[in-house]
């Protein structure tokens, strides 16, 4: 058992890599006990599973104007530490692309 490590302080973690290794290891065996049904039936009154809820996580709510605004921040901060990020990426070819796509992944409105 670990101590909790504060969010968005990885490099406080020791071990990165093994320490995150470990946490999915142990979530994929959880996984696959509970879809071999080798878990007890209390399990899922405890945990229930909300299929709306777990989903919500993956939704784009912010509009398109928002989302250039953010994108457009990102590539202002890649360009005031571009030793952190790779060429590629610094490029002003690609913050012109990643721009012009983002309406390709905003959800399609029906009706």
């Amino acid at each position: 058992m670990e101590a909790l490590y504060p969010k968005c302080m990885d490099y406080t973690v020791p071990e990165p890599v093994e320490h995150y290794k470990a946490i999915l290891k142990g979530l994929a065996r959880l996984s696959g006990a509970h879809r071999n049904g080798r878990l007890s039936p209390e399990f899922d009154r405890k945990f229930p599973y909300n299929r709306k809820q777990a989903s919500a996580v993956f939704a784009l709510r912010a509009p398109e104007e928002k989302l250039i605004q953010r994108a457009n921040r990102m590539f202002d901060f890649i360009g005031r530490y571009p030793k952190l990020f790779p060429e590629n990426v610094r490029s002003p070819g690609f913050r012109e692309q990643f721009i012009r796509d983002i309406p390709i992944w905003l959800p399609q409105k029906t009706g």
